[in-house]
């Protein structure tokens, strides 16, 4: 065989390797784009279970505290503090949800665009559990009179939660297409945290009709 025959076939061959480790290399990279995707999904399914532990109860305490509150005519100080503290919590929990998700690893857009609306989602909340807390703190300087208007506050602060809860629904449509477009895993869990989403606003959106109807009778 000639020289110029083997070097030829020499190359062949090298090119050959590079292009079998190259493909390689391809194919690990997207192994590990698939990962860092279910990784991402995970930690954010972990995030909103850790957050919203605490808040069947927070809302049950908040709500006996409130009604106590109301039937009182406004003189029962005890229970205007219980509000306020629920709300304190809700927020301390939320600060810890909020740094986790700013040190999340995002690996694309996508994932970036879901993170950006489900905190913008939860501060937005965060505004109006710090708004009736500002009110229920004036409490004890307030004439009952002035007390009374908490519930024209409570409605101003469901309207920022509408704001809120809508964009962590945004949040979490974008995720789940996320999850079904890449086949990752927990399609099924989104779906019910969406469900759950839409269930919490379909009620806010009940007490301001509510509320609303309440105040044109007067």
């Amino acid at each position: 065989m000639r020289k110029s025959a083997r070097r030829i076939i020499k190359l062949l061959m090298i090119t050959a390797l590079f292009g079998i480790m190259a493909t390689a290399s391809l194919a690990l990279q997207g192994c590990g784009g698939d990962q860092a995707k279910q990784d991402f999904a995970n930690e954010i399914i972990s995030i909103m279970e850790q957050n919203q532990a605490s808040s069947p109860d927070l809302s049950k305490e908040g709500g006996e505290a409130f009604q106590a509150y109301f039937m009182s005519g406004f003189t029962d100080m005890e229970s205007a503090q219980k509000v306020a503290d629920t709300y304190t919590k809700s927020n301390e929990k939320d600060e810890v949800s909020l740094a986790q998700l700013e040190e999340m690893n995002k690996p694309d857009s996508d994932t970036e665009q879901v993170v950006g609306k489900l905190q913008q989602g939860i501060e937005t909340m965060d505004e109006g559990n710090t708004l009736s807390i500002e009110e229920l703190e004036k409490a004890p300087e307030q004439t009952v009179e002035e007390r009374a208007q908490i519930t024209e506050k409570s409605a101003e602060s469901l309207v920022i939660y509408l704001e809120g809860i809508t964009l962590i629904i945004e949040s979490f449509e974008i995720l789940l297409d996320y999850v079904e477009t890449n086949n990752l895993e927990g399609a099924d869990v989104v779906q019910i945290w969406l469900d759950s989403f839409n269930a919490e606003k379909e009620g806010i959106e009940q007490s301001l009709s509510a509320m609303e109807q309440a105040g044109q009778q007067q």
